[in-house]
């Protein structure tokens, strides 16, 4: 890079040479950041989430406190009644993870349709690998089984405390 940036100096008196690779590096730190904070976020909607699930399983479980009394008194177990609590949140997880998903894909297509116009060297394109299609569809799934968990573990707690 050296010998080359003397050669055009000398060619053009004045003239200034930039190494790519200074900016490029920084573009890759900032890429490596954005998707870190990506990751982040994700997390957090997770967390966010999981504790929506945890509050609403636990406000159902004590709006229907007489007859969660009730069905013990009859003889269910925790284990049934948990189940109906979780089978419940399982329901609603899988519609909107469902919704979600294809919200997701929908708005990759109108990405990736509108990307194909653009000229832009260092713009990737916005497709899928399959490994990374794999992690989106699985994105549903992980928050099916994490509520369906929060639910029935909070119903559970919820259960052990009634006489």
């Amino acid at each position: 890079m050296d010998a080359l940036k003397k050669r055009v100096e000398a060619a053009v008196p004045g003239a200034v040479l930039e190494d790519p690779a200074r900016w490029l590096a920084d573009l890759r730190r900032l890429a490596t950041a954005v998707q870190a904070l990506a990751v982040a976020i994700i997390g957090l909607v997770g967390g966010a989430a999981v504790a929506t699930v945890i509050y609403a399983a636990a406000a159902g479980f004590a709006v229907h406190r007489s007859e969660v009394e009730l069905l013990h008194v009859i003889g269910a177990s925790d284990g049934y009644v948990a189940a109906q609590f979780q089978r419940h949140v399982l329901r609603l997880t899988l519609f909107g993870g469902g919704v979600g998903l294809g919200l997701a894909l929908l708005t990759l297509f109108g990405l990736a349709r509108a990307g194909r116009n653009l000229d832009a060297a260092l713009l990737p394109e916005v497709t899928l690998s399959p490994p990374q299609l794999a992690l989106l569809l699985a994105v549903p799934a992980v928050a099916c089984v994490l509520a369906a968990l929060a639910a029935r573990v909070t119903v559970m707690r919820a259960l052990g405390k009634l006489p």
